[in-house]
């Protein structure tokens, strides 16, 4: 049986793994951004915007930003379906969006 310390280890390296797959996320694309440039475009204020930094913002943070939340998004509800039919595995026969072959 699995104690409450190993699901809170498991939960922190899932929450590290998230972090770092974000970050990799908004530095690699077209135009390749190091990081460092990711770092100062977060936690420094400036009133204008360099050209990678102006993809940063206005690009690739909401794109990250969206993909986790539909990624997680889509994980609840795939819990919400099995739970409310009380079934493991709540297929496509059970949602009712099965295709007829003709």
């Amino acid at each position: 049986m699995a104690t409450k310390k190993s699901y809170q280890l498991t939960f922190l390296i899932l929450i590290i793994v998230l972090l770092a797959l974000f970050l990799v996320n908004i530095s690699l694309g077209s135009i390749s951004i190091p990081s460092e440039t990711i770092f100062n475009s977060f936690f420094t204020e400036t009133y204008e915007y360099t050209n990678q930094e102006y993809i940063i913002q206005n690009y690739r943070l909401p794109k990250a930003i969206t993909a986790i939340l539909v990624g997680s998004g889509l994980g609840i509800s795939g819990l919400l379906m099995q739970t409310m039919f009380r079934n493991p595995l709540a297929g496509p026969f059970v949602l009712g969006i099965t295709s007829v072959q003709v």
